[in-house]
């Protein structure tokens, strides 16, 4: 389905990687000075030196990168939040599809990537294994399919809410989007069966072919990795921001709950 914009425009379609070029190259897309970031004009630069840094003060990263932002303006968001195989994907495609909403899942992105460049190379030596992909990774990639889908026109800055699924996941992915974007709402599906929960990833990899998910011992890892280092970007945002939604429920009942939390955040105008 099409989206229609406020001028009467159409967007292409959804936000989903596989429906934009696939980023190649050694960066993976051109790397010039200014991107346009979440509703604002960022500007990215890497230097030596440890972390990632806002304005005069680092921020704790994992390369030695240091990333500089500089926000003119926010941008509404809501955040899909939940461990693997939750469901947030899910929700976040199907709430995506209201005109005035993009799903922009950062899985999605990493997938499609070009598997034979360096940086699809290097986004499956982490995803193989169940490892989070490093900040500076998930920050340079993200940036690239922003910057892509607004000169493309899919992302209408003065329009759309960002509706996003699995970005941020570090607290040092928190501070550094807190400069660009404006979280209005964030949805966590909450899974307390952890054999249904596995069953759920298993399933997901026979029919999508997807290599991160096949391996139970992976799965499990990845579990474990998201209630380590993904869980506590939750205590980074004020609580009552948080909507808990039970991720056991059949996927209707779930969606259910999901359009309740948003209705008073999301603008009724479409």
């Amino acid at each position: 389905l099409e989206k229609p914009l406020p001028d009467g425009r159409d967007s292409a379609g959804s936000n989903r990687a596989e429906d934009s070029p696939a980023l190649t190259g050694d960066a993976g897309f051109a790397d010039s000075g200014v991107i346009p970031f979440c509703g604002v004009t960022g500007r990215m630069t890497a230097r030596q030196g440890r972390g990632i840094r806002r304005g005069d003060r680092p921020l704790a990263g994992d390369r030695g990168e240091v990333l500089e932002v500089t926000a003119e303006k926010k941008h509404p968001c809501v955040l899909m939040f939940g461990g693997p195989g939750s469901g947030k994907g899910t929700q976040g495609v199907i709430v995506g599809e209201m005109p005035n909403l993009v799903h922009l899942a950062m899985g999605d992105i990493f997938r499609g990537l070009e598997e034979r460049s360096p940086l699809g190379q290097e986004f499956l030596s982490y995803s193989t294994k169940g490892l989070l992909v490093p900040d500076e990774l998930t920050i340079r990639v993200f940036q690239g399919h922003i910057r892509q889908a607004i000169g493309a026109g899919r992302i209408d800055l003065d329009y759309h809410t960002l509706i996003l699924d699995g970005i941020p996941r570090t607290t040092a992915q928190v501070e550094l989007l807190s400069e660009v974007i404006d979280v209005r709402k964030i949805i966590y599906l909450v899974m307390e069966d952890r054999d249904t929960l596995i069953a759920r990833l298993a399933g997901r990899a026979r029919k999508s072919n997807r290599p991160d998910d096949a391996d139970p011992e992976v799965i499990r890892k990845r579990i474990e990795v998201y209630e380590r280092e993904t869980r506590p970007v939750l205590d980074a945002y004020p609580k009552k921001l948080i909507a808990r939604i039970n991720g056991d429920q059949p996927p209707l009942a779930v969606l259910r709950d999901v359009a309740g939390a948003l209705v008073d955040v999301i603008s009724p105008n479409i």
